[in-house]
């Protein structure tokens, strides 16, 4: 998979990806709190050129990795 190149753009979306990954991990238990703004960061990263499935893997790779 290529990974996208860092500009303001691309650290905006890694991210809010970085932010769902993370959300969906750790925070279950509190979903109905923030899963309507969630929502919003997935759209969002589904209209960047990338797509939203390869910010996602990105972001699921870094956390995998701490």
């Amino acid at each position: 998979m290529a990974r996208p190149l860092a500009g303001k753009g691309e650290e905006q979306a890694a991210a809010t990806a970085l932010a769902l990954v993370w959300l969906e991990q750790e925070c279950q238990d509190s979903r109905d709190e923030w899963h309507v703004l969630a929502d919003k960061g997935r759209e969002w990263l589904s209209r960047t050129p990338e797509g939203i499935d390869a910010w996602l893997a990105l972001a699921g790779e870094a956390l995998a990795r701490r």
